[in-house]
């Protein structure tokens, strides 16, 4: 039997930390085999975003001490998922064979060795090979970081304008299947020319890149609230790859409402059910 793939909120991983939720049921499971957490950077960023150390370096070895006891999986940026989901169905496309894209990464430098060259993941590039604590602490105090922070406080206003935007060109708060199809053939590798991405935005398969389609439900969703945006939509919005790759995710209520505005169909399930699953590991 294959290993369960999970991926946890961080609201999960704090709950661990702190020992609000009994954890020997998963770690039992993860030493056997039975359950594989996948961690990613979103759940770095979230971490270097708490300003008591303390709280910081308590998740951090919880997620360190995971490591020690059995294997855990790393997801890449999500803009490098949709290029691998996107990269998957041309080649489908082109010689009629389907390969699942690269989602899952043995460590975090594994995760950026072919990443989109995107600052905060260079800055990940550049780190030594660390335990997640120490990774957390460097992230903290890179001037990277803080723009990362300052893209996040940055989101409302940028639905809003966006809203704007698609209004004054009479375009329709939810998004075409024109507009998805062309907006991942721009995904493909520089060398694909104007004729091969025109006959992938015309045959793709959209039901195979569920990363992609989970993330513009989000963005769907907040054009229709523009002004419900929220600065930590962004590190959500991010861990969506995760939520639809793994075979159990957990997502807090705001992000399976987004999710479900946006008309995503496969919604992760809630935070009050993390304990739920842990016990039943038993």
């Amino acid at each position: 039997m294959q290993p369960l793939t999970l991926y946890a909120d961080m609201a999960n991983w704090i709950d661990l930390a702190e020992g609000r939720v009994d954890s020997r049921p998963l770690a039992t499971a993860i030493a056997g085999a039975r359950v594989v957490p996948v961690l990613s950077l979103p759940h770095l960023l979230e971490l270097a975003s708490n300003p008591t150390k303390d709280g910081r370096v308590r998740v951090a070895n919880c997620m360190d001490s995971i490591e020690e006891i059995g294997s855990v999986k790393w997801l890449p940026h999500y803009r490098d998922v949709i290029r691998n989901e996107a990269a998957s169905c041309f080649n489908e496309i082109l010689h009629g064979k389907w390969e699942c894209p690269a989602v899952f990464f043995d460590t975090f430098h594994d995760t950026v060795r072919n990443s989109d060259r995107e600052p905060i993941m260079a800055v990940g590039e550049r780190m030594p090979p660390l335990r997640i604590s120490e990774i957390v602490d460097v992230l903290a105090g890179i001037e990277e970081f803080q723009e990362y922070r300052a893209d996040c406080f940055g989101y409302p206003d940028l639905r809003q304008n966006i809203v704007r935007e698609r209004h004054a060109r009479r375009a329709k708060k939810r998004f075409t299947e024109v507009e998805l199809r062309t907006w991942l053939a721009k995904m493909l590798p520089e060398q694909v020319d104007v004729a091969q991405r025109q006959k992938f935005a015309e045959e793709v398969d959209l039901t195979k890149c569920p990363a992609f389609r989970a993330i513009w439900a989000f963005h769907e969703a907040s054009n229709l609230d523009p002004k419900g945006a929220r600065a930590s939509d962004i590190a959500d919005l991010w861990h969506l790859s995760g939520a639809v790759y793994c075979d159990v995710a957990f997502a807090d209520r705001r992000t399976v409402e987004v999710l479900r505005q946006g008309n995503y169909e496969e919604l992760p399930k809630r935070n009050s059910e993390f304990p739920g699953w842990i016990r039943s590991l038993a």
